[in-house]
């Protein structure tokens, strides 16, 4: 599954083999054979979105002619894409869902069901049988989804942004995970664009990735937060998270084309290329964004100056004297430097106590308060495991 939101339209796509399908909101749904154009699908409605379950392609917010549905699903014959007009020879079926207000924003693909989402509530269909095909239930009358983009499927479930949470369905509820960062979400995300909000699973990093425009964007995805599924731990990627001259409109996950080494005819010593280039990773999945230059790009460069912050460690009744930390890299940046912050209150207004940089492994820092944090700015890639502190009692008060 793959949707892409410009100002100027909405384009969906959906795959049933190696068939490719495309909904864009203005054409009736086109099907494009491998290697070959799309062409447009003669007993096929116009939709805002389309998604692939069991066999079936399922369209919601679609026109027929002269009627305009938006809170309609309309789903294809089992295996025929071509053939969308219910009849009794065949299994295509079309509905509303019309326990909730408003219109279908998106849908996706879970297991043997469909969830389809508006702003402000869930649904959930499934294939029932050749009587009654598709039949739905409302799942949540009080969660929807914000924007088409705004999901993505995962190890643990479907994970999408609503409008005042982050939230999993495991096949069993719907829950909240984003408890720790929803209210820094909504302090930072610009809510003209909230819309635009892109949800995707890093399947190699097994990281989700929420991609969302800041207070001071112009509708361009220049903020993230990262979801580690493994730990449920949380991140944030902050402005100039992607480099100078990309303005992603959409992330997703791009499956890199078919080359390996094994099909490099040109002799080894002069190759202009490393053994453990992209170039040569044929089929291995990596993020990518599509930026609105018309480029596609692969989130796997070196990362330039970038810099990660760690938690506040404090108390209010007793102070803390810091004396190093110590990063424990499994592969070590190009360079490195750490800032220590303190406060003898809690809140965001802390002070600079100066930088360290790395000495036989630790950044040396001695200051007495009830708070301190750390922030370690780094160039080239690197990968850390742990950090050890290393405090004394500053005695209480």
């Amino acid at each position: 599954r793959f949707t892409h939101t410009s100002t100027a339209s909405t384009v969906s796509f959906a795959n049933i083999g190696d068939i490719s399908l495309m909904a864009n909101n203005v054409n009736k749904i086109a099907a494009a054979p491998l290697v070959s154009s799309f062409t447009e699908i003669t007993d096929a409605p116009i939709a805002k979105i389309i998604v692939e379950n069991g066999g079936y392609i399922l369209a919601f917010n679609y026109r027929n002619g002269s009627d305009t549905i938006p809170d309609g699903w309309w789903s294809s014959d089992l295996y025929n894409y071509t053939v969308w007009n219910p009849l009794p020879a065949n299994l295509a079926s079309n509905g509303r869902l019309t326990e909730s207000s408003g219109e279908i924003v998106t849908a996706i693909s879970f297991n043997d069901r469909v969830l389809a989402f508006k702003n402000g509530s869930t649904y959930v269909g499934s294939f029932t049988d050749t009587i009654s095909k598709w039949t739905w239930a409302i799942l949540d009358e009080t969660i929807g989804c914000v924007g088409i983009d705004a999901i993505t499927n995962t190890p643990l479930g479907v994970i999408w942004v609503s409008n005042n949470d982050i939230n999993l369905y495991d096949s069993n509820r719907v829950s909240s995970i984003g408890a720790g960062v929803k209210y820094w979400f909504q302090r930072n995300i610009n809510s003209a664009f909230i819309h635009k909000t892109s949800v995707v699973y890093d399947s190699t990093n097994k990281n989700v990735i929420i991609s969302f425009c800041s207070k001071s964007s112009s509708g361009e995805l220049d903020k993230s937060l990262v979801f580690r599924i493994e730990d449920g731990r949380w991140g944030i990627m902050g402005e100039g998270s992607f480099p100078s001259g990309i303005t992603a409109a959409v992330i997703f996950e791009h499956v890199l084309g078919d080359t390996t080494i094994n099909d490099v005819s040109t002799p080894i010593d002069s190759l202009t290329e490393t053994f453990d280039s992209l170039a040569f990773k044929g089929g291995q999945k990596v993020l990518g964004a599509f930026s609105i230059d018309g480029n596609l790009y692969t989130l796997t460069g070196v990362p330039s100056a970038s810099w990660f912050m760690l938690n506040v460690n404090g108390q209010s009744n007793r102070y803390l004297n810091i004396h190093s930390v110590t990063p424990i890299w499994l592969s070590r940046p190009t360079t490195s430097y750490a800032k220590l912050f303190y406060s003898d209150f809690p809140g965001p207004d802390m002070l600079s106590a100066g930088q360290a940089n790395q000495f036989l492994g630790r950044y040396n820092f001695h200051k007495r308060a009830r708070y301190h944090q750390i922030t370690i700015y780094t160039e080239g890639d690197f990968t850390i495991y742990d950090i050890e502190y290393n405090f004394s009692n500053g005695g209480n008060r």
